[in-house]
């Protein structure tokens, strides 16, 4: 998004229903994406803000950096050239796109992403671009020469998706030329640079058909692409995308926090989720991204291990932004030159985000499993639910108050049933009987979260 949205407009980019199949989609399964994506942890990368230089080799200097937390694909916010004509800032914002086939001179030349993207596969990192199929910068190229390529008024002026983003224009999605110049720009940006795949901004605000024709033009070049809505309508999931955003999740955290809904929203909503989207559908979760505060900021660092690990185990698709990793509490503006912290602001953060990458790629139970809510005597502070795979079983139960609770954690008889009686604790391996009992006490101290991981007998 090229301005900062509050959440009442965030609404708009999360339906209740899907807009363009109608109810009934949760009934339904989504479509296969690539294996890759359920188990990966992505990070957004601003190209301008991640390093001090600015430029795609500041990021390629940083890749085995990336590489070592954990990371598995970088997201690459746009690179290409930034409109002049109505821009915002002394920089302008990367998503006013002048260009969709070149790159932004100062972040360097097509050579420069080709080892970018090379070096990465090297460390087994995907790559994957953001595109923008619905708006154009007011001088683009091709509206220059094309004036009938986007949308008019009554009046013959040009319509722009938000009236404060005056730097875009709305691209007309209804003419085949537009098509086909925004499919042939996917393909190129695939073929002569190996890319992964795309993030799609505001992508419900394009035609279905216009994303069903991008899957297939992208699958007949490699069946391990993938396509990512920057939207959340459960009905894209079935023939054009792999996963979509999760602005659900972050705004219920972002509540609890502030007291204005309970800690057991957090399980109830994605419960409530999982029944409304079709099965297997991929959601994206994040505490942070470039239209959102630092996570640092808005969750504190005294409460954000509890918050950090409910990221990483509720199930989904973890997106990090860059500076997120060093505990960064400044969110990088898109108008102007920034660098996001290149050392740990607090020793403490990237130590939190290792461990919790690490339980999450050590135990596939947090990316595959199914969630079910635990039921606790706490209900407005402590979060508490169980993870289910065919080969693992975890419980997590999270305190995200300031002060220390005893709380007691119920395991309903069908949880109980056919489970092994022991979990170990994450990391302190501590023998647990569980499951056979139909409650579990705890002592949990402020923000506090416990991860319990074991295997259940005979399966799930």
């Amino acid at each position: 998004m090229t301005d900062t949205l509050g959440l009442e407009a965030q609404e708009r980019w999360d339906l209740r229903e899907s807009e363009v199949l109608g109810p009934g989609v949760g009934k339904r399964r989504a479509r296969k994406g690539p294996d890759w994506l359920k188990k990966a942890i992505v990070i957004e990368i601003f190209p301008r803000a991640f390093s001090p230089e600015g430029t795609l080799e500041g990021i390629r200097q940083r890749l085995r950096d990336l590489a070592s937390v954990g990371v598995d694909a970088l997201c690459l916010m746009p690179i290409h050239p930034i409109g002049r004509k109505g821009r915002k800032g002394s920089c302008g914002s990367p998503y006013a796109v002048r260009n969709h086939f070149e790159i932004h001179p100062e972040l360097g030349s097509k050579e420069d992403l080709r080892r970018l993207i090379a070096d990465a596969h090297r460390l087994r990192l995907r790559v994957i671009l953001d595109f923008i199929a619905t708006r154009a910068a007011n001088d683009h190229v091709e509206l220059a020469v094309h004036r009938d390529w986007y949308v008019r008024d009554e009046k013959g002026e040009p319509v722009r998706e938000i009236p404060g983003w005056t730097d875009v224009v709305c691209l007309d999605l209804g003419n085949p030329e537009v098509r086909e110049y925004l499919l042939s720009a996917m393909l190129y940006w695939v073929r002569e640079f190996d890319v992964d795949g795309f993030r799609c901004e505001a992508a419900g605000r394009a035609p279905l058909g216009f994303w069903e024709e991008a899957r297939r033009l992208l699958d007949a070049e490699r069946r391990d692409l993938c396509l990512l809505a920057e939207w959340s309508d459960p009905g894209l999931h079935l023939s054009a995308f792999d996963a979509t955003y999760d602005w659900r999740f972050h705004r219920t955290l972002l509540d609890v926090r502030a007291g204005r809904q309970p800690a057991s929203a957090v399980v109830e909503g994605l419960a409530a989720e999982e029944r409304r989207f079709p099965r297997g559908a991929v959601r994206l979760r994040f505490l942070e991204s470039h239209d959102e505060k630092r996570a640092a900021d808005a969750f504190g660092l005294d409460a954000l291990e509890a918050y950090v690990t409910l990221l990483f185990t509720v199930g989904g698709v973890p997106v990090l932004y860059n500076g997120q990793l060093e505990g960064d509490d400044v969110r990088p503006s898109l108008f102007e030159k920034h660098v996001v912290a290149q050392e740990p602001l607090n020793p403490f953060v990237p130590k939190l985000y290792r461990r919790l990458i690490r339980l999450r790629k050590e135990n596939p139970v947090f990316a595959n499993g199914r969630l079910i809510p635990l039921p606790n005597s706490l209900p407005r502070y402590v979060v508490s639910f169980a993870r289910f795979a065919r080969r693992q079983v975890a419980v997590v139960v999270v305190n995200l108050r300031d002060r220390k609770s005893e709380v007691i954690v119920e395991f309903p008889e069908s949880v109980r049933r056919g489970r092994e009686d022991w979990l170990f604790a994450d990391l302190g391996w501590q023998k647990l009987r569980m499951f056979r009992k139909p409650q579990l006490f705890l002592e949990v101290g402020p923000y506090e979260a416990c991860a319990y991981v074991g295997e259940p007998e005979g399966g799930t």
